[in-house]
């Protein structure tokens, strides 16, 4: 795995890439729920943004004063959390954002972000992993992490696999309904 890249298990992945293989076998492309499961994804996304941007703002932790003060010199000003200039956050909350990876083949699907600091810094990795002066400030959610969210967030992979089963239920019946 390259260096600059995250790595998640989804609770039920088990479940879940059962699941795909049967429906791919049952119906064949699964271009349509890839596409409903990326639109999910998005939402999520746009909802961990948009919870961070609310009232005065969340503030980044920094592990010690020093740390706090050589950002604040760097780029002029204190910022919220997760948000400088919006790059991360565009390519994250839409798939046709600056840097926003999302490939949906018949079988598969793909999303993430190639977004990079101008030195070429795998920064969101530093985000949602911190470093040795920096908390971290995950902005993926994807595992048990989210049950402390409500709203688009909650129950994630569960949500996938229903996507998946109601389309393989119409595709298959609507199949039967053409043989009689």
């Amino acid at each position: 795995m390259a260096k600059d890249t995250i790595s998640f298990t989804i609770i039920q992945e088990r479940a879940f890439q059962a699941a795909l293989k049967r429906a791919s076998k049952q119906i064949g492309s699964l271009k349509t729920p890839l596409k409903l499961i990326s639109d999910n994804w998005y939402r999520g996304e746009k909802y961990v943004f948009d919870l961070n941007r609310k009232g005065p703002g969340k503030y980044a932790d920094f592990k010690n004063e020093e740390s706090r003060q050589a950002k604040i010199r760097a780029v002029g000003f204190e910022y919220p959390l997760l948000v400088r200039t919006g790059k991360l956050m565009r390519s994250v909350i839409s798939p046709t954002g600056e840097g926003a990876l999302n490939k949906i083949t018949h079988t598969t699907l793909i999303i993430g972000t190639s977004v990079k600091s101008k030195k070429g810094a795998p920064y969101p990795l530093y985000l949602q992993l911190g470093t040795k002066n920096m908390e971290a400030r995950p902005f993926l959610f994807i595992g048990p992490e989210v049950a402390n969210y409500a709203g688009p967030l909650k129950d994630r992979p569960n949500q996938w696999l229903k996507i998946l089963d109601t389309f393989v239920e119409q595709k298959l019946n609507a199949n039967l309904d053409k043989r009689f």
